[in-house]
């Protein structure tokens, strides 16, 4: 056997051990999974931007938030079908990555880390300012009815789980066969001696504007699956995700303090911030 016929056995082989364990977990597992497997495609997607072409983004949740507010505002406000929707989700992180890598792709190495960060920690900020479409860091919520996508209710664990591993075997294959293409086998090269690549002749920028691109849509893409697969739908897990520092939501009888601890004689906690939240890592 040789070896490309050994790394697609082995990659056909994962995707039809999944497609067997729903068959033998019982149904709590079923939500784990796929919870796991969504997750695995946002990592399929920063594996072609970092892993292929060995350039470090720290703000690539940015894209995970594009496509799910792409997707959700579309459904909530816009009043678009959930296939239309999630076109218009998968497009948002095409645009979003296209943006930000004009940008950031003047930068590298350290600079690129913090390029990308910052633009996440816009993002973040964002979501916050236009609360009133996105209502902040408290999410929206997508209706039962709106996620029914070609006639199939993703509101259904099982459903949710082949909808699911149906994302992460295409962005799998897709990841697979690109890597193992010349356009791949150049990233690989430029993570590994860009100046010597670019000696060769070869257009490194557009390249890794591609593998950008690339990597933000898979993202995104990802990040569609979680919004219909995350009970109950809603959208308030990815504005925390671009960012380091947020506010959690106050608990009652707290003076606007995120530690929980009561106060009872009108002053701030020594834990809280005058805002009312802390810092958290990331």
């Amino acid at each position: 056997m040789t070896v490309t016929a050994r790394v697609w056995a082995l990659h056909l082989g994962l995707i039809a051990v999944l497609f067997a364990l729903h068959f033998v977990l019982p149904a709590y597992h079923h939500g784990n999974l796929a919870r796991i497997m969504v997750l695995a495609t946002y990592a399929i997607g920063y594996n072609v931007l970092f892993g292929y072409t060995g350039l470090l983004s720290l703000g690539h949740a940015l894209f995970f938030a594009a496509g799910m507010y792409g997707m959700g505002l579309a459904v909530s406000h816009a009043g678009l079908s959930p296939a239309v929707a999630l076109c218009v989700g998968v497009l948002a992180g095409a645009l979003v990555s296209f943006a930000l890598a004009l940008l950031a792709l003047r930068t590298s190495g350290v600079a690129f880390m913090i390029v990308t960060l910052m633009f996440a920690q816009a993002g973040y900020l964002t979501i916050l300012y236009f609360g009133e479409w996105t209502r902040g860091d408290e999410g929206f919520v997508i209706q039962a009815a709106d996620r029914v996508l070609w006639g199939f209710d993703l509101s259904d664990p099982a459903n949710r789980y082949f909808a699911a591993l149906t994302l992460f075997a295409v962005c799998l294959l897709v990841s697979l066969r690109l890597v193992r293409r010349p356009f791949g086998r150049t990233l690989i090269a430029i993570r590994e001696n860009e100046e010597r690549v670019r000696m060769l002749g070869y257009d490194t920028w557009a390249h890794k504007m591609g593998a950008m691109v690339i990597s933000g849509t898979i993202s995104a893409a990802g990040d569609r699956a979680a919004s219909s697969e995350t009970a109950p739908g809603t959208a308030r897990n990815a504005a925390a995700s671009t960012a380091t520092v947020r506010s959690p939501p106050r608990s009652a009888g707290t003076d606007g303090c995120a530690s929980g601890r009561r106060v009872s004689s009108g002053r701030r906690s020594r834990n809280c911030h005058p805002w009312g939240g802390r810092v958290r890592a990331a």
